[in-house]
């Protein structure tokens, strides 16, 4: 063999070895760059399922009034069982579409207990109208409440404020000291 074809034979193979090494990088770049804007999408999307469920909460404000849950009666409060059957449906609605297809087992816990709460021990079948509650009954709906918003904070990341995890901490300390 020549010098001219052995050099032809090895510029060719030092080719085909650089393509081969440039074509396995720029897959893997592009697996990478899908992967990345997948979860880019995902967290999209899970973020805009929070802000939904988020903004259901509205109606359980504690500032209650036309519109809330919870309104002044006398000299306490009451819930409304027409406010809180709306706040329901909106919650299941709200779940069901697209959003809650996105929420942590735990966040889905601390949303349908929340109902559960509302719908099994404060509402009953009581027909529409103002239901009295007891000071018991208020805290708990609050600290219900609470810590759904709470495990919703989590599901963002918004509990990176030191405030917000010291909060999540403290409630979840506080639920396991209960019987």
């Amino acid at each position: 063999m020549s010098n001219e074809v052995l050099a032809a034979m090895v510029a060719a193979l030092t080719g085909f070895g650089v393509a081969y090494l440039t074509l396995r990088t720029q897959i893997r770049q592009a697996r990478m760059q899908l992967g990345a804007a997948h979860r880019a999408e995902i967290i999209r999307r899970q973020l805009d399922a929070l802000e939904a469920i988020w903004s259901i909460f509205a109606a359980a404000s504690r500032s209650g009034g036309e519109g809330r849950m919870l309104q002044a009666r006398g000299g306490g409060q009451a819930i409304s069982v027409e406010e809180a059957r709306a706040f329901i449906r909106l919650l299941e609605d709200t779940f069901n579409a697209r959003s809650g297809l996105y929420l942590s087992q735990k966040a889905r816990r601390a949303l349908f207990g929340f109902r559960d709460y509302i719908r099994d021990e404060l509402i009953g079948n009581s027909s529409n109208g103002l239901l009295p509650l007891s000071t018991e009954q208020l805290a708990a709906f609050h600290e219900k409440r609470r810590f759904v918003r709470l495990c919703l904070r989590a599901e963002v990341g918004s509990t990176d404020l030191r405030v917000a995890q010291e909060e999540l901490r403290l409630y979840e300390a506080g639920q396991k000291s209960r019987p």
